[in-house]
């Protein structure tokens, strides 16, 4: 009988642990285009530092983002928008929603296969949406307007073609 309980103690102990490292571990895809509760998430692909600040300043820029800051650190690299005032798209409006902005942020982490000298300066790039949207008392997110999710794979696309075009370069 003390042996059963202790089996069934270090039983449920074992599964405790077990379950703690699978929620600890667990993280949510991020499929590119996807868009999910949290935000909206795209992989770029690969940039040189200088590729990476120029091109997504140009991008940003001529799709109505101003940049607000960068954040230049040795293993990563950031580029935020100001928050960028815009119409509603139509399922916002449905919902609702009397106004909305967007935010972008761009980031660049060191690629960690880059060994040699030659490949020190590639960075994996990614991009994620930030989008605010007014019911008529307070600021709230949202993400489920496939308008939204058009727009802003097309910046993705054009950020995404641009790094593989300036890649080809070297």
């Amino acid at each position: 009988m003390l042996l059963r309980l202790k089996i069934k103690i270090v039983g449920a102990i074992f599964v405790s642990i077990l379950s703690l490292f699978f929620s600890g571990c667990y993280t949510q895809t991020s499929i590119p285009g996807e868009i999910n509760r949290l935000s909206y998430r795209s992989h770029l692909g690969k940039a040189t530092s200088f590729g990476f600040q120029e091109i997504s300043r140009q991008t940003l820029s001529k799709y109505g983002y101003t940049i607000d800051r960068y954040d230049n650190r040795s293993s990563y690299l950031t580029i935020e928008t100001i928050w960028k005032l815009r119409q509603p798209t139509t399922s916002e409006i449905v919902n609702g929603f009397t106004d909305s902005k967007t935010q972008i942020i761009i980031s660049a982490n060191l690629e960690r296969s880059a060994t040699s000298k030659f490949t020190a300066d590639l960075f994996n790039c990614s991009m994620e949406i930030k989008n605010m949207v007014f019911n008529g008392s307070h600021w709230v997110e949202y993400y489920n307007s496939p308008e939204l999710k058009s727009s802003i794979d097309k910046i993705a696309k054009d950020l995404k073609d641009e790094y593989l075009l300036n890649m080809r370069q070297f």
